[in-house]
């Protein structure tokens, strides 16, 4: 009896130390769930349709700093594209970490002003994000899900080859 009894409490020991072991893991490492989430929301990303909106036009000139539309123009508007995945090539304004990823600025003057929150997928997309200088050109397909200051926010959003679907 008392053999069965201390196998009973080895198990739970065991099964304790086990746990605390894994909960410890998750406190260091709180990223090693989300990995898959966040490959699976890149594909995603990656496989929708982007929509028809253009850097350029209507939302150039509604979100630029000298606009003459108003306040509740540009909410309307915003309203109206906030959700909609977008597949632009912009001027590049200033690049900083930003968390795990990047924010990444782009030119305001010919084109919509944003603000791309873009998580390099591997160690390509770190190399190219990290190059990047004032002028140069980037390529993203994300989700207008905010506005700062007349510009809008890509987020989440990832690096595209254009021509490539």
């Amino acid at each position: 009896m008392w053999a069965k009894i201390l196998i009973v409490i080895i198990a739970l020991l065991v099964f304790a130390i086990g746990k605390s072991s894994y909960q410890g893991y998750k406190r260091e490492h709180p990223g090693a769930n989300a990995t898959a989430a966040q490959s699976d929301e890149f594909a995603e990303l990656a496989a929708a349709v982007p929509a028809q909106l253009s850097p350029t036009g209507e939302l150039s000139a509604m979100f630029n700093l000298m606009s003459e539309n108003t306040d509740l123009q540009r909410k309307n508007k915003f309203k109206e594209i906030k959700g909609k995945i977008v597949e632009w090539t912009l001027p590049v304004y200033e690049v900083r970490q930003s968390g795990s990823g990047y924010a990444i600025q782009t030119e305001a003057e010919q084109t919509v002003g944003t603000i791309v929150y873009v998580t390099a997928r591997n160690e390509q997309d770190k190399t190219i994000i990290e190059g990047l200088k004032t002028g140069s050109r980037i390529s993203f397909k994300g989700v207008i899900s905010d506005v700062t200051m007349r510009h809008l926010e890509i987020k989440p959003a990832i690096l595209f080859q254009p021509g490539s679907a």
